[in-house]
């Protein structure tokens, strides 16, 4: 079952300066688990997209998981975008594949507006050690 993080727990459990590091290590621990992975798209000959594929329900968390990212051979700096339109859809791209960027920023704001749990019909980009809205 899923169970949200409240702030309250947060207060109860004294875990304000670390919940970042908790969350990211239960999703590596649980993507490991279920063998989560990379799927890359056929966009027919408009860049290259990969797809994070592990449960229908977590692939967003792919945003808290930057050890995971790394591992995966993802983690270069700030040149990866990430599109998180629902919770159960996470596709990166290069932040310098140009056709890839538009076909995924596309899908993303489709998904946005059609799948349920929507989060963002925006890509984001690591910087500093967190994500910011992509601006192409």
């Amino acid at each position: 079952s899923m169970r949200f993080v409240t702030p309250e727990d947060v207060e109860k459990y004294e875990i304000g300066d670390s919940i970042s590091s908790i969350a990211s290590r239960n999703m590596e621990i649980y993507y490991a688990k279920i063998g989560a992975q990379l799927v890359e798209l056929d966009t027919g000959g408009n860049g290259r997209i990969y797809q994070f594929s592990a449960d229908e329900n977590y692939e967003s968390s792919i945003l808290a998981s930057f050890g995971y990212l790394e591992r995966m051979g993802l983690d270069r700096g700030e040149d990866w975008v990430v599109f998180v339109p629902a919770r159960s859809i996470a596709l990166l791209v290069d932040a310098g594949d140009f056709p890839a960027v538009e076909l995924a920023s596309r899908l993303a704001f489709e998904g946005y507006y059609e799948l349920g749990y929507a989060i963002s019909p925006y890509g984001y980009i690591k910087k500093n050690h967190s994500w910011v809205r992509f601006r192409q």
